[in-house]
């Protein structure tokens, strides 16, 4: 299913004139994939997997614009911007193949994956274009703006059950849910994240016209100034959780034959003859981040012909990053970088004959 709206309006308030557009979409989409992966070895051209992957996922998007303009004048003007996208998606993958790496005949597969994952975006811009000036041959422009992403993954499950393909004359073997001995990522595990990202920007422009050729703008010369900044700063966290025998000496391996459904009933939790849940999360499993960027620029335009015109400038940057870890042992890491950019270009316009 998918739905769209758009609304544009016009009006005034006084000498102010007033305008706006707005749209928002809906989508909520169910797609099936049928997937053959397969991987070959170099040289002998064997196998080392062959697997097909059915994967059902389910799609939700919402997305929205709303930008307003306020013309003050016909001078000078005011624009809010505004970007909102909200996603989500639920995804089921099962695998089903041979996996020839473990096992001389192929070892058979029956995987599952459960994954949920939403999205949010916002970007938004306040901004400004004025003329100043008695002649009006200047333009100051500016601009602050905001930006925030979030990433969320609740609940993030995969459990592997395998057997081994017989040889000629035995018996097949009941698939077996596989047990990681320390706790794995890819066997009986639920794995959690979440990302925050801020960035908070502000930039400005003073732009001077010369008088050039004649008093059209075009052909003006121009000199500008400006700078912008921008702060960004993240976060991420991520836990994982596995189950695994709680006493390997008195674990009783009959239960490793159940089923996905049942392996894991509370009866079976027992920290010395069955499961317990462990923690395989590390300090290295999250981070906190930012950066910083401060750039000034100088810059000319020179259209000295319709056909050739010439531009130039310096624009000098500052950028700091940082990097810590979950892990307090690990020294954060710091990098303070300087740039001098110089820059020249010329433009040649060719005139076609008729």
């Amino acid at each position: 299913m998918r739905a769209s709206l758009g609304l544009t309006r016009k009006f005034e308030i006084g000498k102010v004139y007033l305008s706006n557009v707005t749209s928002a979409s809906y989508s909520n989409t169910h797609e099936q994939y049928d997937v053959l992966r397969q991987r070959l070895e170099t040289g002998s051209g064997s196998y080392s997997y062959n697997y097909n992957d059915l994967r059902s996922l389910t799609a939700s998007r919402l997305g929205v614009i709303h930008n307003w303009q306020a013309r003050l004048n016909d001078h000078s003007r005011i624009d809010f911007r505004n970007f909102l996208n909200q996603y989500g998606t639920d995804e089921v993958v099962r695998r089903t193949g041979l996996d020839y790496v473990q096992s001389g005949n192929g070892r058979e597969r029956d995987n599952y994956a459960l994954h949920y994952q939403s999205r949010t975006i916002y970007s938004g811009q306040l901004g400004g274009t004025h003329d100043v000036g008695a002649a009006r041959n200047s333009t100051v422009t500016w601009a602050t703006g905001y930006n925030y992403v979030f990433r969320d993954e609740p609940d993030y499950r995969r459990f592997r059950t395998g057997r081994d393909v017989p040889n000629p004359g035995e018996p097949q073997m009941p698939f077996r849910v596989e047990i990681s001995q320390v706790g794995s990522q890819q066997d009986n595990s639920t794995y959690f994240s979440k990302l925050k990202e801020n960035t908070y920007m502000a930039s400005g422009q003073w732009e001077q016209r010369l008088t050039g050729r004649d008093s059209t703008r075009a052909n003006q010369y121009k000199l500008r100034a400006g700078f912008y900044t921008e702060y960004k700063e993240r976060n991420y966290a991520s836990r994982f959780f596995s189950y695994v025998p709680g006493n390997e000496e008195f674990h009783n391996y009959d239960l490793d034959t159940l089923s996905i459904d049942k392996i894991f009933a509370p009866r079976n939790l027992d920290p010395k003859t069955g499961f317990v849940l462990k923690e395989g999360t590390t300090n290295f499993d999250s981070y906190r981040t930012d950066n910083t960027l401060v750039a000034g620029y100088l810059s000319a335009v020179a259209p000295i012909s319709d056909r050739f015109s010439i531009s130039g400038g310096v624009r000098l940057e500052y950028n700091r990053k940082f990097l810590r870890t979950g892990d307090s042992a690990t020294p954060a890491y710091e990098e303070k970088r300087y740039f001098f950019l110089p820059s020249f270009a010329e433009r040649h316009l060719q005139l076609q004959r008729p």
